[in-house]
């Protein structure tokens, strides 16, 4: 079993330290005074970020307290959202506010697309956020995105399934993997039962126990990047990675995308997945009879009681370097940073809060979001690069369920945050 052959004693191998980079100039250039009878604020989002009764009633209340500015609300498809984003802002007609994905902001920032929002951070509530965001916020000690909501993977699990292998909730990784054992073998006389379902693709969760282990993905030096996926810490995080997909082999070459995932849950014999917020949805669309089932619970960490690390993604928004309107953006951004409207985005718009202190606005229907909190506080930011991409965990996900040692397969992936993460875009 994994809990006996694991060894070791605690001690982390000794990991490198990243060179501070230099300080970008904090000061922002006056902006022109806007185009004569132009007086409104552009916004986008994508769709199904924000219900459109939320930004209906944002845009109310933002023209009563806006001087004469009012909100102009573009909520746009997903698919190639960001290649259309940047487009438009490098051909300086895009939004003055935008919805940007949290793991390609540093991309956006190294194009000087976005405005530093550093000198307002007590009006964002700034010192609040989960450390985690603030730290994916931030290039070179500068904040350039107001979060607005926050996602990390946590185990979603079928009550009833576990309650007949008489399997709680575990408080730490040892346990988990002893239940997982169990639930193993009380169904093995079903050969489509699934202890735990994870996709060979669900880089998150690899990242998870890379960290977990005390590993790291990438260090920054100077304007360049270096992998350390071939690090003790991180090559023993595959391995777990590599012992919790083996629950399911069949699910070694399936996306991690929602909608796959919820596909084979529904079908009945798997007690446990990992996903992050948006797969309790999918989960209950595919199978609406799971919503008396579903449970949620931390990624179990080593230490008792202490839910794993994880790595946060989520949803910014920015506001454009080339705004005319960047003191109504301030005012927008302020607005919604408050308890009011945070707590809105949280109970509509069931966006999982980016800190503490909503705990009444959650929505009492989805297990996943009070999970979610719970393992925030302890969550990681990804590199904040701007060449960042999932492509060297995936990478390393790949040849390692091929079978491959992870210390070799960490050269590929190491070879591609070399190459790439540290590439500003043109």
């Amino acid at each position: 079993a994994w809990a006996l052959s694991r060894g070791g004693d605690g001690k982390s191998a000794a990991k490198p330290v990243p060179t501070t980079p230099a300080t970008h100039a904090a000061a922002v250039p006056p902006p022109a005074s806007p185009p004569p009878g132009i007086r409104e604020l552009t916004i986008w989002t994508t769709e199904g970020l924000i219900p459109s009764a939320v930004l209906g009633d944002l845009g109310i209340e933002f023209a009563q307290g806006s001087a004469g500015v009012r909100l102009g609300s573009h909520v746009q498809p997903k698919a190639n959202y960001a290649q259309a984003l940047e487009q438009a802002l490098r051909a300086d007609r895009g939004p003055d506010v935008f919805e940007v994905d949290l793991l390609t902001l540093a991309r956006f920032e190294a194009a000087e697309l976005v405005m530093d929002l550093t000198p307002l951070q007590d009006r964002f509530d700034g010192a609040a956020w989960f450390p985690a965001v603030r730290a994916a916020c931030t290039s070179a000690a500068r904040v350039y995105a107001l979060p607005l909501s926050a996602s990390v993977p946590v185990v979603l699990y079928d009550k009833g399934l576990f309650q007949a292998a008489q399997v709680g909730v575990p408080a730490d990784r040892v346990t988990w993997v002893a239940d997982l054992e169990k639930l193993r073998t009380v169904n093995a006389a079903n050969p489509d039962f699934r202890a735990l379902y994870v996709p060979g693709t669900a880089w998150p969760v690899l990242a998870s126990c890379v960290w977990e282990d005390d590993g790291t993905i990438a260090v920054q030096e100077g304007d360049a990047w270096r992998g350390t996926l071939d690090l003790p810490g991180s090559t023993e995080g595959a391995r777990f990675f590599r012992h919790l997909q083996s629950y399911a082999p069949d699910a070694a070459a399936v996306g991690d995308d929602d909608a796959a995932v919820a596909a084979r849950f529904a079908k009945g014999g798997v007690a446990s997945v990992l996903g992050e917020a948006s797969l309790y949805d999918a989960l209950i669309a595919a199978n609406p009879a799971l919503r008396a089932v579903l449970g949620a619970f931390p990624i179990p960490g080593r230490t008792a009681g202490k839910p794993g690390a994880v790595g946060v993604r989520g949803t910014v928004l920015a506001v454009s370097a080339t705004s005319l309107f960047k003191e109504s953006a301030i005012q927008l951004l302020a607005l919604l940073a408050g308890d009011r409207w945070r707590a809105r985005l949280a109970g509509d718009g069931h966006l999982v809060p980016i800190r503490t202190g909503l705990d009444r606005a959650l929505p009492p229907d989805n297990p996943v979001i009070p999970a979610a909190m719970a393992a925030l506080p302890g969550a990681r930011a990804y590199p904040v690069a701007p060449g960042w991409s999932e492509r060297p965990l995936a990478e390393l996900s790949r040849q390692t369920l091929a079978g491959a040692d992870p210390l070799v397969a960490a050269a590929a992936a190491n070879a591609i945050v070399n190459r790439e993460f540290g590439v500003v875009p043109s």
